[in-house]
């Protein structure tokens, strides 16, 4: 994969993390896709561009003050690969933790977590 294509892919990533940490919904629904699917570290699912908006704004509601960090990236096909951790005074939402990220066209098609 061209190195262009990688960094648009990481790009899109950084910007939907971004959006969420500045609690921009409207930024960060914009790069998820129409069939975008988040998955929990417990393999939960929720699917539809709609419903992951919805589970972005409860989160934020349990959570005011979650924040995103994301110290590696990297990529594998159209996957980004991310390590990092959450933050949050609500302890629910705080840890070290992975994500991967399917990603094309600057879009989100799906976020998972993986967590202890």
């Amino acid at each position: 994969m061209p190195f262009w294509r990688r960094k648009s892919m990481i790009d899109t990533v950084k910007s939907y993390v971004d959006a969420l940490n500045r609690r921009d919904l409207d930024m960060a629904a914009s790069k998820l896709a129409d069939d975008m699917r988040f998955v929990d570290s417990s393999g939960d699912e929720v699917s539809g561009k709609a419903r992951c908006v919805a589970v972005i704004q409860n989160l934020l509601a349990e959570a005011p003050d979650y924040h995103l960090s994301i110290e590696t990236f990297s990529t594998t096909g159209q996957w980004v690969l991310m390590r990092g951790s959450t933050q949050s005074s609500n302890l629910r939402f705080a840890g070290d933790m992975q994500f991967r990220a399917l990603v094309d066209r600057g879009h989100i098609h799906e976020w998972q977590s993986f967590s202890d």
